[in-house]
């Protein structure tokens, strides 16, 4: 079976036939038999089609409104002079990624709050029982929170219409924002970061006790690459295998496993981060 997105090209009513120009390159005809919504179908109008022999369309149905980032609206005189050019957002589709971004931030901001004032002094305990302090702040809430910001990025390149990869890397999806976005976060990152004085404290636990971080994070670059390299994201899938409790020099043990945010600053950085709605017209 084959899905792919296009646009209705022609549509003739007494024959009840059309044409859809795919999104792939490819034309594909299709019938009323094939058409799923009770109205007529209306050229330039955006579809999906379905091939369940891979070739040919076997369902076609509109994409609705809530699927589309942003209409582009203009306005002219009676003379025809073009009294109003903009672009506009749509309240569905995307702004559920951001939504959703903001919830899991907020999930993490809570866990922390609950949780932070408990001192770890070490993981050994996780070598016969269970240690749920340190999965909750070394996992849970890593995971929320790199999540929360993972789902941000992702939801600027779906307004953007830049294609990414489905994974749980952040520097990528940092490389692919359209140039004045990633100017203004770094900018609203350096900013908020030296103008508050923010302090990021990242700790570390083993069966010897707990040491601070030594992280660099002066920059939203910086910032990105440390939730990768501390995977905030990746790490829980960490299996007994990889996950050592024991200091290591070894790069393939899931040491960040048993790191955890010791700072209430990243959750307030993190709220800047998740506030900033970049201006339609900066994606072109």
């Amino acid at each position: 079976m084959k899905e792919t997105t296009g646009i209705i090209k022609t549509w003739d009513e007494l024959s009840g036939k059309g044409t859809i120009e795919g999104d792939d390159g490819k034309t594909y005809d299709f019938t009323q038999k094939q058409w799923t919504v009770p109205t007529q179908p209306e050229i330039q109008g955006s579809v999906r089609v379905i091939c369940q022999n891979g070739r040919d369309a076997s369902k076609v149905e509109y994409i609705y409104i809530e699927k589309m980032p942003q209409i582009r609206i203009k306005t002219y005189s009676q003379e025809g002079e073009l009294l109003l050019d903009e672009q506009r957002r749509f309240i569905g589709g995307p702004w559920r990624m951001r939504s959703d971004a903001l919830a899991w931030m907020i999930t993490a901001n809570n866990l922390h709050s609950q949780t932070y004032k408990s001192e770890i002094e070490d993981i050994s305990s996780l070598l016969l029982e269970e240690n749920l302090l340190i999965s909750i702040r070394g996992s849970v809430i890593k995971y929320c929170y790199g999540f929360a910001i993972e789902l941000y990025l992702k939801w600027i390149l779906t307004e953007a219409k830049i294609e990414f990869q489905e994974n749980h890397k952040l520097t990528p999806l940092l490389q692919k924002l359209p140039a004045p976005v990633l100017k203004n976060l770094r900018s609203k990152y350096v900013t908020h970061k030296d103008r508050n004085q923010m302090n990021f404290k990242m700790m570390n636990a083993d069966v010897n006790g707990v040491n601070e971080l030594n992280l660099d994070w002066s920059t939203f670059d910086n910032f990105t690459n440390n939730l990768d390299n501390q995977k905030f994201i990746i790490g829980r899938y960490a299996s007994p295998e990889i996950y050592s409790l024991f200091p290591s020099i070894s790069s393939n043990l899931s040491l960040e496993m048993n790191s955890y945010m010791d700072s209430n600053d990243f959750f307030d950085i993190g709220d800047t981060i998740l506030s900033y709605i970049p201006p339609l017209d900066d994606y072109q």
